[in-house]
């Protein structure tokens, strides 16, 4: 699974030379769990973006196969390009 997710984001963001996956998991008013997960690559002239890839509610328990499968879901749907952030060194 780990090497699907990979080559999504070596397709999605080619031009990087290494990148990160981040999470951030809330609680909304609610009580369910929210999951929004960022992508950050760096590329070959040491110029940063930060994306965030998308938002997943997680029912249920948040242990961490949970956390893995919606961030596999949020990665197996196409690039919103929801927000990006880009850092130039």
């Amino acid at each position: 699974m780990a090497e699907d997710v990979r080559g999504q984001i070596a397709q999605r963001e080619g031009r990087f030379s290494a990148f990160s996956i981040t999470c951030d998991e809330s609680t909304d008013i609610s009580d369910s769990a929210q999951l929004l997960v960022f992508l950050r690559g760096v590329n070959e002239d040491f110029e940063v973006c930060q994306e965030l890839e998308g938002l997943e509610t997680m029912k249920g328990t948040t242990r961490g196969i949970n956390v893995f499968m919606a961030v596999q879901q949020v990665m197996d749907k196409p690039s919103q390009g929801v927000v990006q952030f880009y850092y130039y060194s």
